[in-house]
């Protein structure tokens, strides 16, 4: 990084960042899709800015939020910056691991003057209006299309009885 000292300290660190953030972006390429911090929500504000639900105990025909961040996706260069472009989908498991509902979420299609280092998603979503009270799972799937790969998640979550 500084083979000559000519260098001062803040420079080097300056310098050791850029390379960290180049081996950064090739490691990311060969780990897989990760997704981290996935939560049933009140509020989102931005990456990492989001209010987790006071519960995980819901009604049918609830409407809830999903927050999720996702790391090691591929953002393609192109002429007008990055193109970063994903897939999401989502069911619901019942305690036997039955599917009881499922969705495919609209693709998000992005793109950004520079190499994305964060990315957050948040969807709403009607939970269904014929469930019976119990625990489920939300197993929520995401991929990345320009990498083909895939990861994902489950939410454990109860359907509360009348009240």
């Amino acid at each position: 990084l500084d083979s000559g000292g000519k260098l001062d300290d803040k420079q080097r660190a300056a310098a050791a960042l850029g390379a960290l953030d180049e081996a950064r972006a090739k490691l990311s390429e060969l780990a897989t899709l990760q997704i981290r911090n996935a939560a049933f929500v009140a509020s989102v504000d931005g990456f990492g800015a989001y209010e987790p639900s006071k519960s995980k105990a819901f009604q049918p025909g609830q409407k809830v939020t999903l927050y999720a961040e996702v790391e090691n996706f591929r953002s393609n260069p192109a002429e007008d910056g990055y193109h970063t472009s994903l897939a999401t989908s989502y069911q619901v498991l019942d305690s036997t691991g039955r599917r009881v509902d499922g969705k495919q979420f609209p693709d998000v299609a992005d793109r950004c003057r520079n190499r994305r280092r964060d990315f957050h998603m948040q969807y709403e979503l009607p939970l269904p209006t014929r469930i019976y009270p119990g625990e489920y799972v939300l197993e929520l799937t995401i991929t990345d299309h320009n990498s083909g790969k895939i990861g994902q998640t489950t939410l454990p979550f109860e359907i509360a009885g009348d009240r």
